[in-house]
């Protein structure tokens, strides 16, 4: 009988000028790695085999993260010097945060984009050309977005066509102390409650005349247990 391969997942920071990566550049990064590392990594089948990893949902250009996740597989056990190699081997701005190794079963484990639903962030805001930000407005959204019933988005889907989306159920908590805001979003693939972008709900509560610095802090499950 074969061995199955052997299965990790890892958690990441993505710091500083990382912020800037696309998500494909980022995945691309990763792997990369690895391959410096020399990992024996898994391939998936077909005519084009790739390598069987997967990462936590896409963040948006221009915020960090401290808990990007890390899906892969490989055909031999990893190095116990795992994270001394990994991170020798990639940007500063990558820290190994916490690494488990998965059961080793047949059927794969859930996939992450619907093991993760939600997602929290802390967002400080900045200095516009050397004013400090009007802490009273931001609060004043704060609240106005907590009273309301909806907040609704209009988006163009890929084939052009506009819709508006009541995004209310995406946000199941925000708030504005010591002049730091958090909040966390819906994430991952849901049918009932739709993925909500930091960006997008930051523009949309609180306009272009504030900006944040803007990290995303933990991925939670649907019983709202950190991953």
């Amino acid at each position: 009988m074969q061995e199955l391969n052997k299965r990790y997942r890892i958690k990441v920071t993505k710091l500083n000028e990382l912020r800037y990566l696309s998500h494909l550049d980022w995945q691309s990064l990763i792997i990369k790695t690895f391959r410096r590392m020399g990992l024996k990594l898994a391939m998936s089948q077909g005519f084009n085999p790739t390598p069987r990893i997967s990462l936590s949902p896409a963040l948006p250009i221009f915020i960090e993260s401290d808990c990007e996740l890390v899906y892969f597989e490989t055909i031999e056990a990893i190095p116990d010097n795992f994270k001394e190699l990994f991170e020798a081997n990639i940007s500063d701005n990558v820290k190994l945060v916490d690494l488990i190794q998965l059961k080793s079963e047949i059927k794969r484990p859930e996939p992450m984009e619907t093991l993760i639903a939600w997602a929290e962030y802390r967002a400080i805001p900045t200095k516009i050309e050397g004013a400090l930000p009007n802490f009273d407005e931001i609060l004043y959204n704060t609240e106005k977005c907590l009273s309301v019933d909806d907040l609704f988005i209009t988006k163009i889907n890929k084939k052009g066509i506009e819709k508006t989306i009541n995004y209310k159920k995406s946000l199941h908590s925000l708030k504005f102390e010591n002049n730091v805001l958090e909040f966390v979003l819906k994430t991952g693939q849901d049918e009932e409650i739709p993925a909500l972008r930091a960006d997008e709900f930051l523009s949309v509560v609180y306009g272009n005349n504030i900006q944040f610095d803007v990290k995303r802090i933990k991925f939670l499950d649907r019983n709202f247990i950190e991953i």
